[in-house]
């Protein structure tokens, strides 16, 4: 099992390990010029319609103020 960092990368990884995905948290992608590394927050896979389809959800925070997010929502 997937060892998530996050409760929101918990919660993403449950929900596709429920749908029958194949579940990896913290995929390393690239390393910059820089010398910073990038990571997939969470990627699942499953085999579907002779294919495979694959999911990739980046966790993040939105940057405005509750009161901001509540008149959106």
């Amino acid at each position: 099992m997937p060892i998530p960092r996050t409760w929101s990368e918990e919660l993403i990884v449950e929900w596709l390990q429920l749908k029958g995905y194949l579940v990896e948290v913290g995929i390393p992608t690239k390393t910059s010029k820089a010398g910073g590394k990038s990571e997939a927050d969470v990627v699942g896979a499953k085999v579907k319609n002779d294919g495979l389809e694959i999911i990739h959800v980046e966790i993040g925070a939105p940057f405005l103020k509750l009161k901001d997010l509540k008149k959106i929502f």
